[in-house]
C-alpha cells in the first residue's frame, strides 16, 4: 500500500514538474513577426501631423529597442487562445459563402495613412525581397503596418507587402494589386517607444 502510495506521489511530482518545465520553455520563448522580415530595412514614421518624423540617433536607437520588444511569449499566446504565429494572406466571405484573399489596389496602397491613435511605419530595402506566406513566396521592398497601443494584449495587425515602383512609377500600374497579411502582434511597447520620439520633438 506504501508502495503504491509513494509510486503515485511520484507520478504525480513528476507530472507537476513537466508541466511547470513546459510552461517555463513557453514563457521564456519569443514571437516577433517583424523579426522574420528580412534584414538591413528602413523605417520611416508617419502621425496625422507628420507625414515622415525626423530622426536621429536616439529616436532610431528608441525605435530599435521597441522593434525588439514587439514581442510576446507563447505561454502568453496560449493563455489568449491566440493558436496562429504565421503569416496568413486576409480574407473575407463572398456572396456564396466561401473565402476569398483580400485585394489592395494602387490607389488602396497610396492612401494608407496614420490614424488619431495609431502610428504607420514604414519598411523599406533597397531591392526586392521576398518572404514566405501560407507556402507562398512574395516579393517586395515596403512593407506598411499601423502600429496602436494594445495594452498588453495580442492582437491581429495588417501588414501590406508591396514593390514601391508599382505604385510610384512612371507610369503608374493603376490594375497592381497585393493580398494584405495578417498576424499577431503585442505591439503595446513598439506604440510606447514611438510615442516618446513623437512627444520629444
Amino acid at each position: 500500500m506504501k508502495k503504491t502510495l509513494k509510486l503515485s506521489m511520484i507520478i504525480v511530482g513528476s507530472l507537476v514538474a513537466a508541466i511547470v518545465l513546459c510552461a517555463i520553455i513557453l514563457g521564456v520563448i519569443p514571437v516577433n513577426p517583424i523579426k522574420r522580415l528580412p534584414a538591413d530595412y528602413s523605417v520611416t514614421i508617419a502621425t496625422t501631423g507628420y507625414q515622415q518624423l525626423p530622426m536621429n540617433d536616439d529616436s532610431k536607437a528608441k525605435l530599435n529597442k521597441g522593434i525588439d520588444g514587439n514581442k510576446f511569449s507563447v505561454l502568453h499566446a496560449l493563455l489568449e487562445y491566440k493558436y496562429n504565429y504565421r503569416f496568413t494572406f486576409k480574407t473575407f466571405k463572398n456572396e456564396d459563402g466561401k473565402k476569398e484573399r483580400v485585394k489592395y489596389y494602387n490607389k488602396e496602397i497610396s492612401a494608407m495613412a496614420a490614424t488619431n491613435n495609431a502610428y504607420m511605419l514604414t519598411f523599406s530595402w533597397s531591392a526586392p525581397v521576398t518572404v514566405k506566406v501560407q507556402g507562398e513566396t512574395i516579393e517586395f521592398d515596403r512593407v506598411k503596418m499601423l502600429v496602436r497601443d494594445m495594452a498588453g494584449e495580442i492582437e491581429k495587425v495588417e501588414m501590406v507587402f508591396y514593390l514601391n515602383d508599382k505604385i510610384g512609377g512612371e507610369p503608374i500600374d493603376e490594375y497592381y494589386f497585393v493580398n494584405p497579411v495578417e498576424v499577431h502582434m503585442a505591439s503595446s511597447k513598439l506604440y510606447a517607444a514611438i510615442k516618446e520620439i513623437e512627444e520629444n520633438l
